[in-house]
């Protein structure tokens, strides 16, 4: 996961993709994968944090507003 990350802080930084191997690509579908599975508990924990974090609130609803439209849902 750390690999991954500072992968894609590489990336952010310095605007290059770096090659990567069929093996690397396989341990990211097993990272999504782990996401995935964890979607339920990560969207309780936001709930809760949001509620008692103002600014939390705010960019989550800032980032909704902005990308509603990919899931097809509008924000109320």
């Amino acid at each position: 996961m750390f690999e991954i990350l500072a992968d894609l802080n590489s990336f952010f930084e310095s605007g290059e993709i770096t090659e990567v191997t069929s093996q690397e690509i396989l341990s990211i579908d097993e990272v999504i994968d782990v996401v995935l599975e964890n979607t339920n508990n990560t969207a309780e924990t936001l709930k809760a944090k949001a509620r008692t974090t103002r600014q939390l609130d705010a960019e989550i609803n800032l980032w909704w507003n902005s990308s509603s439209n990919e899931y097809g849902i509008r924000f109320k």
